[in-house]
């Protein structure tokens, strides 16, 4: 059987906040394979797994973890099949097919949430395994590499957003400094749920979040996540779609092509009111469409 290729280690850029007296390290995870940090977990959940009892690999995704997984899935020449919601960015769904993935991804699958539940009826139907994007402590093990790969010996903040709470569930666990997760407002799964005790689902209100933020609008974290959240009185900082913005655009000046979701890290440190102190910022990905891209750039 083929070797998975092992993660890449990503470009961690150094800038300096005169306005805030800060050190801004800014960790590329577009330049992951996949474009998305995603594939560090996923790596880590193939090198673990026994397939041989399966007929195939099954997941559900907003979009980037199915790249990984399609693309691991390649690799070892297993068959993989992905549950997208309908309204994904091309740019994803096309590469996901580049992987050889078979993709569902009809109008009825309007959620992240409704992909999970399908793509488990799948797993039972056809005996495939069903691999989570979050809430699974294999794929958040994967994630802790980012750490790894930082070589700083103080960090006072580390921004990231939130999605379903894999890659915050890493940065929490790797205990490296305060975490400061990023999610919509209006939108935000983790924060309802760390305000309830118990993981709660939400009613996500698309009209506020555009699908160019599809990676962070998920209505229910994963239990993990929010297990390790609580656990460590995660803080949380809501951005709204101005914010990601002009957070893109920023980064675009760093050479950096953000998306929604990947830019929200630095968003929000943008928003903060944090001073004389070393900040740690993780762009998480970088597929965006580029139509969508250029009209973003042409806003701001």
């Amino acid at each position: 059987m083929n070797k998975l290729l092992k993660p890449r280690i990503t470009p961690l850029l150094k800038i300096y906040d005169v306005s805030k007296n800060n050190v801004v390290y800014i960790k590329d995870e577009t330049k992951q394979y996949t474009n998305a940090f995603k594939y560090r977990g996923v790596y880590n959940k193939f090198k673990v797994t026994n397939f041989d009892n399966y007929n195939g690999v099954v997941t559900a995704s907003t979009g980037n973890h199915a790249q990984a997984v399609a693309f691991c899935a390649k690799q070892l020449g297993i068959k993989c099949t992905v549950f997208i919601p309908h309204n994904t960015p091309i740019k994803k769904t096309k590469k996901i097919l580049g992987y050889s993935a078979k993709i569902y991804d009809n109008k009825e699958l309007e959620t992240y949430q409704i992909c999970v539940n399908k793509a488990k009826e799948y797993a039972l139907d056809n005996n495939y395994i069903y691999i989570s994007s979050f809430d699974d402590i294999d794929i958040i093990n994967g994630h802790k590499s980012i750490m790894d790969e930082i070589e700083i010996d103080k960090i006072d903040y580390t921004f990231s957003p939130i999605g379903g709470g894999g890659l915050i569930s890493a940065l929490l666990l790797s205990n490296r400094s305060k975490v400061i997760g990023v999610e919509m407002q209006n939108n935000d799964a983790m924060r309802q749920s760390l305000k309830n005790n118990q993981n709660t689902e939400i009613k996500l209100n698309l009209k506020d979040s555009n699908s160019f933020c599809e990676g962070i609008l998920v209505s229910k974290i994963g239990d993990i996540p929010f297990n390790i959240a609580k656990k460590n009185n995660l803080e949380i900082i809501n951005v709204d779609e101005k914010d990601i913005k002009n957070s893109i655009n920023r980064l675009r000046l760093l050479g950096i092509k953000a998306e929604g979701a990947g830019a929200a890290s630095y968003a929000a440190y943008l928003k903060s009111n944090i001073c004389n102190s070393i900040v740690l910022c993780i762009v998480s990905g970088g597929n965006i469409d580029d139509y969508v891209y250029n009209t973003i750039i042409k806003e701001v």
